[in-house]
């Protein structure tokens, strides 16, 4: 078997293990990771979350995963590298959840308006005025908006097996509905 199919079926199991929902591992004694009540969201779309964790030394690195879901959509928000000493800590992560998009409103030659869908990286001119960085005939549309929201935090050693193959292994999950509150 091929060096690129190795890794490749490596990167496949970590991946399955990471969102398998099953995949929760009851927390030892000395371990957790706590969510914060309230998350922030920036005009540009960006979320933190935060929380606590404490965790015994381990074998591997270990980091605090989050992500976020409102509706069917749940979306990862960064990672932290946790210093595992037995003592608790603070830990914050912050990323974007979904896409920004913009709607380009015009109106037609029968009147009625007209929207087209760009993202935001997009240098489209909306026919109506303006570009998306301005405000003259775009309508801002972002994934994730203020208000109740899901958040899962789990705190994730990555074991050696094998050699030089890195296993996930679950030491704590948390999971909490939160305020998503704009800032």
């Amino acid at each position: 078997m091929s060096f690129s199919r190795v890794i490749g079926a490596a990167t496949g199991a970590a991946l399955l293990v990471f969102t398998a929902p099953s995949a929760q591992a009851a927390a030892e004694p000395d371990e957790a990771v706590t969510i914060a009540t309230t998350g922030r969201m920036a005009t540009d779309g960006t979320i933190t979350l935060s929380g606590t964790y404490r965790c015994a030394p381990g074998s591997g690195p270990v980091f605090v995963s989050s992500s976020i879901q409102q509706g069917t959509s749940r979306r990862s928000i960064g990672g932290t590298r946790a210093v595992c000493d037995g003592d608790e800590h603070r830990w914050t992560n912050s990323g974007r959840a979904g896409s920004v998009t913009y709607r380009c409103v015009t109106t037609s030659s029968s009147g009625k308006g007209v929207e087209r869908r760009v993202s935001s990286n997009s240098r489209t001119d909306c026919p109506g005025g303006g570009h998306p960085s301005g405000d003259t005939g775009w309508v801002r549309s972002d994934t994730y908006r203020p208000g109740d929201a899901q958040v899962q935090a789990t705190l994730l050693e990555l074991r050696r097996f094998s050699g030089w193959i890195p296993v996930p292994y679950i030491r704590a999950v948390e999971e909490r509905q939160i305020k998503l509150v704009a800032r």
